[in-house]
């Protein structure tokens, strides 16, 4: 659509210098009463200019309402590793997932695996992760709604029905509306 809330975004890229390739990775939204995020891509291209999609997943193979920011990775085993934020329908929460494959081309969204929710970060919601590998440990920078915001009286109806805690004034975001508070969590995910 070319209205108000359909865009393209939430982008991530890497290099692979063995194939002399580059990956794009991004979200396509659409308004929320149509669909928000709904789609990821990983695009390949040897230029840097010139993209083709490799791999698309939509939001019914996640089992999700919302796709949100990822970070594709490349690990230095040699594979590929993505990891994406997605509204859970179980609790309403928003969870990273990690999808692992030899090419970004071969992800399969039913073999993610939940690597971090708002639970562990002992808060509503994490999303929007950007991953960097330093003396081979994972470390992820995620925005997250840390429940210390949350005032006395706000309920998990008022920040979870709706799936989206993040724009509330009540939680952290990447550009936060006035008087809110941006919050950012850097976790350890795993050593290698």
């Amino acid at each position: 659509g070319t209205e108000t809330g359909y865009w393209a975004g939430a982008l991530s890229a890497v290099y692979d210098d063995s194939a002399g390739e580059f990956y794009l990775y991004y979200r396509v939204r659409r308004p929320i009463g149509k669909g928000r995020g709904w789609q990821y891509h990983v695009a390949r291209s040897t230029d840097g200019s010139h993209f083709s999609t490799v791999w698309t997943a939509t939001k019914e193979q996640f089992g999700t309402e919302s796709f949100e920011g990822g970070a594709l990775v490349r690990a230095p085993d040699g594979g590929f590793r993505l990891y994406s934020s997605y509204l859970d329908a179980a609790d309403r929460r928003w969870k990273i997932a990690l999808l692992e494959a030899a090419t970004p081309g071969e992800f399969d969204p039913g073999s993610r695996k939940v690597v971090l929710s708002g639970e562990d970060a002992g808060s509503e919601g994490v999303k929007d992760p950007c991953v960097a590998i330093v003396d081979g440990r994972y470390y992820m920078f995620v925005n997250y709604a840390p429940r210390w915001l949350t005032p006395p009286g706000v309920t998990a109806a008022y920040l979870h029905d709706p799936g989206h805690v993040f724009p509330t004034k009540h939680c952290a975001s990447r550009r936060p509306p006035p008087r809110t508070r941006a919050v950012t969590l850097t976790v350890l995910v795993s050593p290698l």
